[in-house]
Order: structure tokens, then C-alpha cells, then sequence
């Protein structure tokens, strides 16, 4: 199982954890939610850590720092957008309905699932880091 794989089986229990928010009802169900909260857990260790592997196998070891930034910038920037634009959606959108928000986030996790295994031909990484590590290639004397 590769990364693209793991990332993606990842993403989906976080989707089923959101989604499932919405159908726990009660006090007496509460323990569901923990369950639901963890399968959100999981997806998040993944979205922290695996785009971030999947593209390291790919970048070139003289540009390594560069392109992580910018990479980085990717990340960040659509997360200060939402914080900035949320709290008008939620109000005039979504009628300030939390639940229904969360499902929808559970939607858009679900999205990238899909699209990370349907992603195309998928290419060999470009460096082989053991060999670069044995020659000492990427560390100048």
C-alpha cells in the first residue's frame, strides 16, 4: 500500500466520521461520538503528514526547501481564507446550523479521496534517497 493509498483510506474515515456527526443523537449515544471524533483523528494526522511525504519522493534534493514552501503556502493560504470567511457563510448560508457544516466538511473530505487515487499515470519519484544518503551527493564536503 503506497502513500497516495494510505492517504486516502485516511481521508475517508475522516468523511465517515463527519458525516456520522449528524445522525448521533442524545446523551445516550455519546460514546458514538467518540468513536466518529476519532475517525476524524485519524484523517487529520494524514492531512498533516502525508501530503508532505507524498511530495518529498518527487522533489529534487537541491530545491528540497524551496518547493516545500511553496508547497506550504498551498496548505496555509485557503485555511486563512476559510477562518476569515467563515463566520459569514455559517450565518448566511447555513442558518448558523453547526451540524450541517460539519457534514459538509465531511463532503469536501470525502472529494479529495477520490481524486488522489484517480490522479493519473502515476510517475517514478525522481530521487532515490538511500543512494543519495550512500554517496553523499546532496551534502558537499
Amino acid at each position: 500500500m503506497n502513500r497516495r493509498h494510505v492517504h486516502s483510506v485516511c481521508l475517508l474515515c475522516g468523511a465517515a466520521g463527519l458525516l456520522s456527526v449528524g445522525f448521533i443523537h442524545g446523551i445516550e449515544n455519546r460514546g458514538w461520538l467518540h468513536v466518529s471524533l476519532g475517525l476524524v483523528g485519524i484523517a487529520w494526522a494524514s492531512i498533516l503528514a502525508m501530503p508532505y511525504a507524498m511530495l518529498a519522493g518527487a522533489l529534487p534534493p537541491a530545491k528540497f526547501g524551496v518547493y516545500m514552501s511553496i508547497f506550504n503556502f498551498f496548505i496555509v493560504l485557503p485555511e486563512i481564507a476559510a477562518a476569515l470567511c467563515f463566520d459569514k457563510l455559517m450565518g448566511h448560508v447555513l442558518h448558523n446550523n453547526q451540524v450541517s457544516a460539519v457534514m459538509i466538511g465531511g463532503g469536501f473530505c470525502s472529494s479529495p479521496r477520490s481524486s488522489c487515487n484517480s490522479s493519473g499515470k502515476r510517475r517514478r519519484p525522481r530521487n532515490n534517497w538511500n543512494a543519495l544518503w550512500k554517496k553523499k551527493a546532496c551534502c558537499p564536503p
